[in-house]
């Protein structure tokens, strides 16, 4: 269980650093805070409807 819990958070780790750094390499750099952004909110916003999606609200 400790080696799953270790592996799952070096690739949850690593999504999140390859993401911001892709973000910020992919638009000019006036627009860097708006693609970070765009990012991170985007990637929480599809969790949160996915776990919408599973577990409605009774």
């Amino acid at each position: 269980m400790l080696a799953a819990r270790l592996l799952v958070g070096v690739g949850v780790g690593g999504f999140w650093a390859i993401a911001g750094g892709l973000a910020v390499r992919l638009v000019a750099a006036h627009q860097v805070g708006r693609a970070t952004a765009l990012v991170f909110g985007g990637v929480s916003r599809r969790l949160r409807a996915r776990r919408t999606r599973r577990h409605p609200a009774r």
